[in-house]
């Protein structure tokens, strides 16, 4: 496997997170959380153009991880976790009730769906 492979691989998973046991979303979800703690300290406006971004390269990112991975959808790649986490959580207040609701309620309604 080349450099560039391991490098999308290792960002697609959100850094190996999406190896993780059990539940790849549920930990691809948490491991959203310090970079929402970053991001929301830089106001509306720029945390809208970083969740942009990210979803934008979270698009080619996974399309290539699938390819590497010879599987559509691989649980491995997390990375449209986090970027839907930062998007449910980009009103939320710093608070820890409710990014705990925000994040059960964004863990069931991607299950869910």
């Amino acid at each position: 496997m080349t450099w560039q492979e391991k490098t999308i691989l290792f960002l697609a998973t959100w850094f190996g997170t999406g190896y993780l046991p059990q539940m790849p979303g549920t930990w691809g979800s948490l491991a959203a959380l310090p970079l929402w703690w970053l991001l929301q300290h830089l106001g509306a406006p720029l945390y809208g153009v970083a969740v942009i971004l990210l979803g934008v390269a979270s698009i080619y990112l996974s399309g290539r991880a699938e390819l590497y991975l010879h599987q559509a959808d691989s649980p491995v790649i997390v990375i449209d976790e986090v970027v839907g986490q930062l998007i449910a959580l980009a009103a939320c207040p710093v608070n820890f009730s409710a990014v705990v609701v925000g994040v059960v309620l964004f863990r069931i309604f991607d299950i869910v769906k």
